[in-house]
């Protein structure tokens, strides 16, 4: 996150991850999928947010295999791993944007003439009012991905902090559930 937003390119980032996690464990396989493997997945909402950038977009795909019991259940951690700059135009208020470096996770500036309608994975059609949204049409499709492993439980690592923060205030945090 002390890199330079310029410096963060998605195969940049992705390269570190794998290279990070290389020989960390046997267990551990890091996949790096490019723009040919996504458009087969037919990820259109990832897609239309990686217009925004003229840098190639990857999806990183970590897998851990802890476990002996080759039975065991899944469980899928899903988090969006936007890059700052992923082009396009700002429009997030200039206000804090100096602490927007350490938030790399979290944000992009895109341009909303990247989106209009959006095609999921799962078929659906997404209409963007607001170009900030970014996270929220990524997180559409990797969600429908990690349906394919079956999951016992998927762990969406979201932070959504501008929805959240409108929503309940700084000094309270957000989660949603499917489960009672």
């Amino acid at each position: 996150m002390e890199t330079p937003a310029n410096e963060v390119k998605p195969i940049r980032f992705a390269k570190s991850i794998e290279k990070n996690l290389k020989g960390a464990s046997s267990k551990t396989e890091v996949y790096i999928r490019f723009k040919s493997w996504i458009e087969e997945q037919e990820m259109g909402s990832f897609l239309s947010v990686a217009k925004g950038s003229s840098d190639p977009s990857v999806f990183l795909e970590i897998h851990y295999r802890g476990s002996l019991d080759a039975s065991e259940p899944t469980l899928v951690f899903v988090e969006k791993g936007i890059t700052f700059d992923s082009g396009g135009i700002s429009i997030k208020p200039s206000a804090n944007m100096d602490l927007m470096r350490a938030d790399v996770f979290s944000h992009c500036i895109c341009s909303q003439a990247q989106f209009s309608h959006l095609h999921t994975k799962n078929g659906k059609t997404i209409q963007v009012d607001s170009s900030d949204v970014k996270g929220r049409p990524i997180l559409a499709d990797v969600l429908c991905y990690a349906h394919i492993f079956n999951p016992k439980v998927i762990i969406n690592a979201a932070t959504l902090t501008g929805a959240i923060d409108i929503a309940l205030g700084s000094g309270t945090t957000g989660v949603f559930t499917k489960s009672s």
